[in-house]
Parts: structure tokens; C-alpha cells; sequence
């Protein structure tokens, strides 16, 4: 837990102490866009945070970030899986469901549309593992579905990743 905090801090002070400028304007996804669902990867050594609305990677902490990826460790340091975290430590994250497979994780991913109430969100996307189907509330306030792919790790270097499909809910 201790390390937990730690690293969710150290994110915090990366974001608080950069004092480069730059334009903060995202593109909007086009309402075309809207239910198209895309491939991402994203990982703890890029400093990049997903934008749902703009459905792309983005630069963190200098722009806004629906969340991060931290690798989650142990009480002894060592990395048990990646999680997500929104940047401002919120409640914005629920597990929908977790499957055995992919077919059965990419059916449910795909007729999957109901947003999950308030009450039942979490402060951080925890365990991270394959075929798992996540939902997301996003900076603006609507939600998207993630479907975690992969999940990649290396002790050694404290590196974790996810490869996911992420997709808008209207």
C-alpha cells in the first residue's frame, strides 16, 4: 500500500512541477466516430495518458488524461499487474466482467452498453489482466468500454503495459 501511494504521488508531483506551456486543445472525436471502437497501447515509461474523448494517447501530465497507467506493487516492491488511475485520484472506473477468453470477452465487449451508477465506481482499475472489460467515466462525464487485450510486465525495470480496445458509449 505504502508503495502504492508513493508511486501514485510521484505522478502527482510529475504533473504539478512541469512548467512547460503548450496548447492544451484536444481534437473531438467525430460523432462518426461515436461506437467505432479502436486499438491502444499504452505504457508507465511513455508518460502518456488516454483521452476517451479524443480517442488517442495524450501527452501527460500536459494535457487531460482520463487515466494513467502505474504498476501496481506489493508490500516488498515487487510488480503484481498494471492499473489505471485517473490522474485527479477519482472514482471512475468499473469492472464490468472478466472472461476465461477472448471470444467470449470480445461478444460482451461488443453488445456491451449500459453505464454503470455512480455509487458502484472504484478509484482505480486494480489487477489488470486479459479478456477483462472495463468501464471508464470520462473527464466530460460520459463513459467508455475498455476491453484489456494484453497486459505486459518486467520486474526488473518496474515496467508494466496494456494493449486494450477502447470504444465511446452514447
Amino acid at each position: 500500500m505504502k508503495n502504492l501511494v508513493i508511486a501514485v504521488l510521484s505522478g502527482l508531483m510529475i504533473f504539478f512541477v512541469s512548467c512547460e506551456e503548450e496548447d492544451l486543445s484536444m481534437e473531438r472525436v467525430p460523432s462518426s466516430e461515436v461506437g467505432r471502437s479502436q486499438v491502444f497501447t499504452i505504457n508507465s515509461r511513455e508518460n502518456k495518458g488516454f483521452s476517451v474523448d479524443a480517442l488517442k494517447l495524450a501527452d501527460f501530465p500536459k494535457t487531460d488524461a482520463d487515466f494513467i497507467i502505474i504498476p501496481q506493487t506489493n508490500l516488498t516492491g515487487d510488480i503484481m499487474s498494471p492499473f489505471l488511475s485517473n490522474p485527479d485520484l477519482e472514482k471512475r472506473f468499473f469492472l464490468s466482467d472478466e472472461f476465461e477468453d477472448s471470444k467470449s470477452a470480445q461478444s460482451y465487449f461488443e453488445s456491451y452498453d449500459v453505464n454503470p451508477e455512480s455509487e458502484d465506481l472504484q478509484q482505480f482499475a486494480l489487477n489488470l489482466k486479459s479478456n477483462q472489460v472495463w468501464l471508464v467515466k470520462t473527464l466530460s462525464g460520459t463513459f467508455c468500454k475498455i476491453w484489456i487485450l494484453e497486459t505486459k510486465i518486467d520486474k526488473s525495470t518496474s515496467f508494466v503495459e496494456i494493449k486494450f480496445r477502447a470504444q465511446k458509449l452514447v
